[in-house]
């Protein structure tokens, strides 16, 4: 659908958001959608994943499954919505930053390893589930 519809109209401002239920580093994403890591990757037929790098590169995401992050949650943006090369044009609604908003409730014993929470619900014993949604920020 995402492709019909750029392709009619190479300016629509396309949004894919939703529960994947796959991470951005997945080939349903990466290659399917064309979710790119970089904006300056992003061609006219791709869309700019801002969950990439923070997965890939940072470790976190929106659910842990066995100690480990993943980021179903996502939220992919078409060309038209990025700034590329530097460019600051915000005469248009365009992407701004993303982040994931972390929560956790204490549920049962189990081994997790999760960083970025708060040092004391990081005990090895300290069972988690970690809540947490994605927010994209736009600018118009």
């Amino acid at each position: 659908m995402k492709d019909s519809i750029l392709k009619e109209d190479p300016m629509c401002k396309v949004f894919v958001m939703g529960d994947m239920n796959d991470d951005p580093t997945n080939k349903s994403m990466k290659e399917m959608l064309r979710g790119k890591a970089n904006i300056d990757e992003v061609g006219n037929d791709d869309m700019y994943n801002p969950w990439y790098n923070i997965l890939a590169k940072e470790g976190v995401g929106t659910l842990t499954y066995q100690g480990s992050w993943n980021l179903f949650d996502q939220i992919l943006v078409s060309p038209s919505l990025v700034n590329k090369k530097g460019t600051k044009d915000f005469s248009t609604l365009k992407y701004w930053k993303n982040q994931i908003f972390l929560s956790a409730t204490i549920y049962s014993k189990q081994k997790v390893n999760i960083k970025v929470l708060p040092k004391e619900l990081q005990q090895e014993e300290c069972g988690l589930m970690v809540l947490a949604t994605t927010f994209l920020w736009l600018f118009t």
